[in-house]
């Protein structure tokens, strides 16, 4: 009877870490994959450089993904449980791409740079959060839209928000080490941020 017992336990608990989302779940990396319906990604572990390619949108993401949720992590968020990521110091986005997903880069804290093409043109919520060594952002003149807090706790000291961007988006900037800011005429909309509100205008 013990006996089993035990090994109704055991089946139970093999079958509990198989599921999506519970704390034991580990989402396995690849070097390479998908990222979007037309967009892959190759990681180069040698020189910790993630390149984004392909044509259209990136997927989004949500690292704080549930049971049952159709989004999830980004694949390079390896181990969802544990918080453990893959090591990314450079990002490089492949003219073709339109976007950057929501949380597509969020908490890759040893970035330190991103190459961004002419085609992308928006940027999703934290899709940089807590990348805090992440000083600059690369070409981003045709972006019309940034998500909030797409930048919350990043490394930047200077922004120059593009033209085409009509209004900025609940603390995009907020706890960051700016101390200057551009923002364009056309933008009218300027929701909650401490950064914008503060004297660096």
């Amino acid at each position: 009877m013990k006996k089993r017992l035990c090994s109704i336990l055991l089946v139970a608990a093999m079958f509990l870490t198989m599921l999506p989302g519970t704390a034991s779940a580990v989402e396995t990396f690849t070097n390479t994959g998908n990222c979007g319906d037309h967009v892959t990604y190759s990681y180069d572990p040698g020189t910790t450089t993630l390149t984004i390619s392909g044509n259209g949108p990136m997927a989004d993401y949500n690292p704080f993904y549930s049971s049952g949720d159709d989004t999830r992590a980004a694949p390079w968020h390896a181990d969802t449980s544990s918080g453990t990521y893959v090591t990314i110091t450079k990002v490089i986005i492949k003219d073709g791409v339109t976007s950057i997903g929501d949380y597509a880069f969020f908490q890759c804290t040893a970035m330190t740079e991103v190459v961004i093409p002419d085609s992308v043109t928006s940027i999703g919520d934290s899709a940089f959060q807590y990348c805090n060594k992440l000083r600059s952002i690369g070409n981003i003149a045709n972006v019309t839209s940034i998500g909030k807090q797409a930048f919350f706790s990043t490394g930047l000291t200077s922004f120059t928000i593009p033209d085409g961007v009509t209004a900025i988006a609940d603390k995009t900037f907020a706890n960051t080490s700016l101390t200057s800011i551009t923002i364009p005429a056309n933008v009218t909309v300027i929701v909650s941020d401490d950064k914008i509100s503060s004297p660096i205008l």
